[in-house]
């Protein structure tokens, strides 16, 4: 007899799996272990049996649901609501799925923490209809550059909301939008940068921008 499950990652690709027998009590049972990669999302499992009656590929299906660890930053392709604070030595979060929500819940995103230049707090690219609020951002090493607490590229139709943001890097901001983003949505940003760390950089096309208080020492506090 054999048995192996196919688990479709919540990205398409498919990890394939051979189960092992137990013959000690309860007996009858087929398992094995896997590690659930780090990124949030349904996962989809296929179990094929071959057993000696002849029963050959028979099938049944089941699946999980992957919720990202309050610890933990990370791959984020599906709505997430964090319960506490989280750190990371470089980018934070990567957002890489259309329409879905971060909401930090107040909670801290500190990133950045080894000083290598473009880490971000949350990174988007590439993704429509994103909406990151409630989050308070903060840089957590000054030396690099480029280090935003949400990097918005190429991204149409996104909502950022209810932002505080400490910075301290060369360059770096709360929020930049760039490359071809379009009806992106800001408000309720509030920023205090030191050094040569700026406000805000609006480079995409049709940005709404309202509720902001940025204050910076050196930089510009907004850059068109």
């Amino acid at each position: 007899d054999s048995v192996k499950v196919n688990i479709t990652l919540n990205n398409g690709t498919i990890d394939e799996l051979n189960l092992t027998w137990l013959s000690a009590p309860p007996g009858d049972t087929y398992w094995n272990s896997y590690t659930i990669p780090n990124s949030v999302g349904n996962y989809n499992l296929t179990f094929i049996a071959n057993d000696s009656s002849g029963n050959i590929n028979s099938t049944t299906t089941s699946n999980f649901t992957v919720v990202l660890q309050p610890s933990e930053c990370g791959t984020i392709n599906s709505s997430t609501t964090l319960i506490n604070n989280v750190s990371s030595n470089n980018t934070c979060f990567e957002i890489e799925a259309d329409n879905l929500e971060l909401d930090c819940a107040g909670y801290s995103i500190t990133y950045g923490i080894d000083g290598t230049n473009s880490e971000y707090g949350i990174n988007v690219l590439n993704y429509d209809n994103v909406t990151i609020q409630n989050c308070n951002l903060i840089e957590g090493n000054s030396s690099g550059s480029n280090k935003n607490g949400i990097d918005l590229t190429s991204s149409s139709n996104s909502l950022i909301q209810n932002i505080a943001f400490e910075g301290v890097g060369s360059n770096s901001g709360s929020v930049e939008v760039s490359g071809t983003s379009t009806g992106t949505s800001i408000s309720g940003i509030n920023a205090v940068s030191t050094g040569s760390a700026r406000g805000l950089e609006l480079i995409g096309n049709g940005v709404t921008l309202f509720d902001f208080n940025l204050s910076t020492t050196v930089a510009p506090a907004l850059v068109l």
